[in-house]
């Protein structure tokens, strides 16, 4: 009984942590981090810029008013990103590189949290001109 309740306690676990992030795109082809009760969405656009959107808890509904997004590289001060639209668009004048650690400090309306993207430039591609489909799933 015991290994029954441990082996699905560890299934459960390892579905809830693939639903928010894995390794599987999010809705505008970048990598999803659950910093709290809203998903980031990381895509680079080059070595010295990326866009930050702030999805809801289904992967939807980027959200910009009353919401604020700033950055930092390996633990260097916060530097603040600007509002677009739907996004929020942040410039460096330290080039991205393998290794370094991306830290994402976002409020979406009244939630906030971290998200850390770790070694960014190995793990992500730059993002291209062309659409990628998302398959990420909402499975709790």
């Amino acid at each position: 009984m015991k290994l029954v309740l441990v082996f699905g306690s560890l299934l459960l676990i390892n579905s809830y942590l693939f639903a928010h992030g894995g390794n599987k795109p999010g809705p505008h082809g970048g990598q999803i981090k659950m910093p709290g009760m809203f998903h980031t969405e990381l895509i680079l656009n080059g070595p010295n810029d990326f866009k930050v959107y702030l999805l809801d808890m289904k992967f939807k509904n980027p959200e910009t008013k009353k919401s604020m997004v700033h950055y930092s590289i390996d633990g260097n001060r916060k530097i603040a990103c600007k509002q677009k639209n739907s996004f929020f668009i942040c410039k460096t004048k330290k080039k991205l590189e393998k290794g370094m650690t991306l830290k994402i400090y976002a409020k979406r309306l009244k939630k906030s949290g971290t998200a850390v993207y770790k070694n960014v430039m190995k793990k992500m591609p730059l993002h291209t001109k062309s659409k990628v489909k998302s398959k990420m799933h909402h499975w709790l």
